[in-house]
């Protein structure tokens, strides 16, 4: 197949591959970035696992997804799984009391 088959008639070229971002294979430090990052962040929040991973997992994915796009997109993105890295880790409420035990609910 001729490469002009694959450009729409009356264009001389065309961008006909596909790339990836420079930042998608960053994301492994990315994620170890969010994590020194939430964990000062962690102290603050209490701990909230499931709405934490969750959104942990959400700020992942629009970081691959969004790389490509706007930095404040990825910035955002990246933010979102900060947050709940932090809430993940976030203490417990019977760490604010000290000398209670945790409590069996």
């Amino acid at each position: 197949m001729p490469i002009q088959a694959a450009c729409p008639e009356g264009v001389a070229a065309c961008n006909d591959s596909t790339s990836i971002s420079g930042l998608v294979p960053l994301f492994p430090v990315a994620v170890l970035l969010a994590f020194v990052l939430a964990w000062p962040v962690s102290i603050f929040l209490p701990r909230r696992p499931l709405v934490g991973w969750l959104l942990a997992a959400i700020g992942a994915a629009g970081y691959i997804v969004f790389a490509a796009g706007p930095v404040l997109t990825v910035a955002i993105a990246f933010a979102v799984g900060v947050i709940g890295i932090a809430l993940a880790l976030g203490r417990r409420a019977s760490a604010a009391v000290s000398g209670t035990p945790p409590s069996r609910t």
